[in-house]
């Protein structure tokens, strides 16, 4: 078995090793590096009357496939404790523009009409 990483963009290949084996199942281990916080990877399971299949996040494939579908390895750093139970609002003020049907409200000093789609 091997694993496909794209750790950089590009893809590689890493060895899997045996872990260990009981009775039901047989565990694999490859040291994978990431370089950037998300990193894509998929295995390639040897053997079968294909000869070879993928295995992505939508299961078994007998030819190689998108990127699309490939498992994620996550090593973004952990919010704060705080943020599972809080509320963040964005606001964005110039959603609230002036419409066109809304001629009686006055534009403060810092912004002056535009119609979209026409410059300047």
């Amino acid at each position: 078995m091997h694993v496909r990483v794209t750790p950089d963009g590009e893809p590689q290949f890493v060895d899997a090793v045996i872990d260990r084996v009981s009775e039901a199942e047989t565990w694999w281990r490859a040291e994978i590096t990431c370089h950037n916080p998300v990193t894509g990877y998929r295995f390639i399971l040897e053997g079968g009357a294909a000869a070879y299949q993928w295995l992505n996040g939508t299961g078994m494939h007998q030819r190689d496939v998108p990127d699309a579908a490939d498992f994620r390895l996550v090593s973004f750093t952990a919010p704060p404790q705080w943020a599972a139970d809080a509320v963040v609002y964005q606001v964005f003020p110039d959603r609230f523009a002036r419409g066109r049907d809304r001629t009686d409200r006055s534009i403060s000093g810092l912004g002056c009409p535009r119609r979209l789609g026409r410059p300047g």
